[in-house]
């Protein structure tokens, strides 16, 4: 078969087993689909400018959002939801198309099966829970991998092509760049292959010709895919990365504030070792947010320090398998792999952010293994038990989307049913949520000229703090056409609008908006209705004119005030674990509240008592003392943050957990 026909057959082949893997799968609704997966998309593409709307879908309303015009597209378009998965699905199945090519042409070129490794690391590579739980969904991070994975292939055609490695270097950067442009979590693969090249090249001055050509790709790509977007955040908010780094930038409309996800980040220098080893874990929250148990890490370190140990017990006499360590190739990859894992580690330990790693570690993992094992039984029959155990892994635990209920292929014709009353469709108004989800996506269904603000989200706004005056000009330019938007939880027993009675939740939903001095008018309500599929429950929005002044106001802005003073108490006492500092009470339920977004914790004050808490996907509730005791300087913590109390059927969430230390 010819080189060409070869090529097809394997994207053939990887393209028909992804969209096999993404119908079993099923669709994937995960929470950013609501919140700002298409609201980006539309707000741009409607040719919304940035002074109509303030956080629409909360601090993502500012995302580059060039990569999610496609899913958007194929919604407005009205294509049935598994087309639309496969599409995707057929996309970022080029990362793994992509691998095979880096591991049969440069990582084990030498060997005498190459294209063999080359299958069983992509085989393996494609065993990461993430890349499972995001092929063919709608998450950018797949769709940035392949061009980090086009980048490294170029890369290594570089190392090979000395006359012309130069311009090669600046198209692999250019790679790099459009990855980086998209979403800044890829900036780390952009260090890591610049300090990668230097090293596979000795730091010749080749290597750095090729660091440099890399470094001017990398640059106009970064320009091509995301300047123009940071253009238009500096105009508007001076700050090109609004409202990110404003700590630098100081932008007036967001707190100058260090806003950074390390919810998943290691603690200590000791926790950092000890990753690799966690992410084998079945728990949730360990390195994203459902249980994604990945031996793979584990195998790879454990396997490379008794590498490492015997060369140094028995240098003089190292034997090398059938890989020579000398291929360049082999240098830049381990070293592009070494270092991208410790910055994704040390920045974040998010799962989708490192998702090149996730599928790179596979073939790093059998060229380690080659290299320590000649015999080729010894070597098939480990690498077979490795697939094995992982794949046994994947089959035992709950499916990968971040959707667990749709365990099932569970196909229908829309991504998302929408049924919206006809006021809505035929009159704009101006929308105002106070939730931590936005449920912006409501905006595709609504009249076109509607616009929408998020008063909580992520990072809560304060009417007289930065940004307030955003809001309070929306309010106005919105007035007599104010609605508010969120979400009410049905029991199984209420199947429709009909049965429920809205008086108890437009009470607390009334307070959430009384910091605002704005009241919910419960005498113009209507419900939206939308619906993920036939096998799950629909799901209630409810929209009511919101009027001009609240009366619980005055009542609550003492209670507030006192609530915040503790926070801060508290801020203050673990500055790490409540980070950033200083944001803005808001209240819920029957409890204030305050979320931090760069630990995903939170602290509540409700009767009396100080809670606090991690994400309910993997939740515990600390009784940290009175109010009366914080007031009063009568209770001090003693800040640990130890692995949380997991979700189980008899965990009683309001007991106190084990490590948590409080003096009276």
């Amino acid at each position: 078969m010819s080189p060409i026909g070869a090529l097809i057959s394997r994207v053939a082949i990887i393209t028909s087993i992804c969209c096999l893997i993404t119908f079993l799968l099923g669709k994937d609704c995960n929470w950013d689909i609501f919140n700002y997966h298409l609201y980006v998309a539309h707000a741009f593409w409607t040719n919304q400018d940035l002074q109509s709307d303030f956080m629409g879908a909360s601090l993502q309303r500012y995302l580059n959002p060039i990569g999610y015009l496609p899913f958007y597209w194929m919604i407005q378009a009205g294509w049935h939801s598994l087309t639309i998965s496969l599409t995707l699905a057929v996309f970022h199945s080029l990362s793994l198309t992509l691998l095979w090519e880096i591991c049969a042409r440069h990582l084990f070129r030498d060997d005498s099966q190459p294209e063999v490794l080359a299958t069983a690391s992509v085989a393996l590579a494609a065993m990461s829970p993430v890349f499972l739980g995001t092929i063919g969904a709608t998450f950018l991070d797949p769709i940035t991998s392949v061009f980090v994975f086009a980048g490294l292939l170029t890369l290594c055609k570089a190392l090979d092509n000395a006359p012309s490695s130069t311009t090669i270097g600046m198209v692999a950067g250019c790679f790099f760049g459009i990855a980086a442009g998209l979403k800044l979590t890829n900036l780390i693969f952009v260090a890591s292959a610049c300090v990668a090249i230097l090293i596979a090249t000795r730091f010749f001055s080749s290597g750095r010709r090729l660091c440099g050509s890399f470094g001017i790709g990398a640059a106009g790509g970064a320009l091509l895919s995301g300047g123009w977007w940071s253009l238009k955040l500096y105009r508007e908010f001076a700050n090109p990365f609004f409202p990110l780094f404003n700590d630098i930038f100081r932008s007036p409309d967001f707190p100058a504030v260090k806003l950074q996800l390390i919810r998943f980040k290691p603690d200590s220098f000791w926790d950092t070792l000890r990753f690799p080893f966690d992410m084998a874990s079945s728990r949730m929250w360990v390195y994203t947010e459902n249980a994604a148990a990945d031996f793979r890490f584990a195998l790879l370190f454990a396997f490379a320090l008794a590498v490492v140990l015997h060369r140094l017990a028995n240098f003089r006499h190292t034997k090398l398998g059938e890989v020579r360590l000398s291929n360049a190739s082999i240098s830049l990859v381990a070293s592009f792999f070494l270092i991208s894992f410790l910055l994704w580690v040390w920045t974040s330990g998010n799962g989708r952010y490192g998702l090149p790693l996730l599928l790179l570690v596979a073939p790093i993992l059998i060229l380690v293994l080659r290299t320590a094992i000649s015999r080729n039984g010894w070597f098939a029959g480990i690498v077979l038990a490795i697939v094995s155990a992982q794949g046994t892994a994947i089959l035992l635990s709950q499916n990968p989307r971040w959707d667990s209920d749709l365990w099932k292929p569970a196909w229908s014709p829309n991504w998302i049913d929408v049924e919206v009353p006809t006021s809505l469709k035929n009159e704009s108004h101006g929308y105002l949520s106070a939730g931590v989800n936005s449920y912006s996506f409501v905006a595709l269904h609504v009249h076109p000229k509607s616009k929408f603000v998020n008063l909580i989200g992520a990072f809560p706004l304060s009417i007289d703090g930065p940004g307030g005056h955003r809001v309070a000009r929306f309010i106005s330019d919105h007035a007599g056409k104010l609605r508010m938007l969120a979400k009410l939880d049905l029991s199984p027993s209420q199947a429709s609008a009909e049965n429920i009675d809205f008086k108890e939740s437009l009470n607390e939903l009334d307070s959430r908006y009384a910091l605002w001095d704005l009241r919910i008018n419960a005498a113009e309500c209507t419900h939206l209705t939308y619906s993920v599929g036939p096998r799950v429950p629909p799901a209630l929005l409810i929209s009511c004119a919101l009027v001009q002044g609240n009366p619980k106001r005055r009542s609550m802005l003492p209670e507030w005030a006192r609530a915040s003073y503790v926070f801060d108490r508290i801020e203050i006492a673990c500055p790490g674990l409540f980070s950033p500092s200083h944001g803005y009470s808001t209240f819920r339920g029957s409890s204030w509240y305050r979320f931090y977004l760069n630990t995903e914790v939170r602290l509540r004050a409700v009767n009396g008592q100080v809670l606090y808490s991690r994400d309910p996907f993997g939740p515990f509730s600390v009784n940290l003392g009175t109010l009366d005791d914080w007031e009063l300087g009568k209770s001090k913590w003693i800040c640990h943050n130890p692995q949380p109390h997991w979700k189980l059927p008899d965990v009683d969430l309001l007991a106190p957990t084990p490590n948590y230390h409080l003096q009276q």
